[in-house]
C-alpha cells in the first residue's frame, strides 16, 4: 500500500488485519478441514520445476499437494462455489 500519509496506511492496515483475523475465526473449520486433508495426502518428489525454482530454497525436494480439482469438490461439499482458474489466462483483478 503505498498511501501517502502514515496514519492513514497505518489505520487501514489495522482495518484489514482486523476484518482478515474476522474471517479466519469465522471460517476456521474449513481452514483446518482442508489443511487435514492436505496432510493426509502421500509424500511425492517436487516437479523439476519447482526443484530448479528453488520453491523449497534447497530444504527439500518433498512435497504434498492437491489438484484444483480437489481442491474445487471439497469448498462444494462445504457449501462454497468455486472454480479453478488457469495462470494463462493472466492477472486476476477481483473488485473488492
Amino acid at each position: 500500500m503505498n498511501l501517502p500519509n502514515a496514519q492513514t496506511r497505518t489505520a487501514l492496515e489495522a482495518t484489514l488485519w482486523d476484518r482478515a483475523s474476522k474471517l479466519v475465526t469465522e471460517r476456521w473449520s474449513i481452514i483446518e478441514s482442508l489443511a487435514q486433508a492436505l496432510l493426509a495426502k502421500p509424500t511425492t518428489l517436487q516437479p523439476p520445476i519447482e526443484i530448479q525454482r528453488n520453491w523449497s530454497h534447497g530444504q527439500t525436494n518433498l512435497e504434498k499437494w492437491t489438484s484444483g480439482l480437489e481442491i474445487v469438490e471439497f469448498f462444494e461439499k462445504m457449501g462454497i462455489s468455486c472454480h479453478v482458474r488457469a495462470v494463462s489466462a493472466g492477472i486476476y483483478s477481483p473488485d473488492l
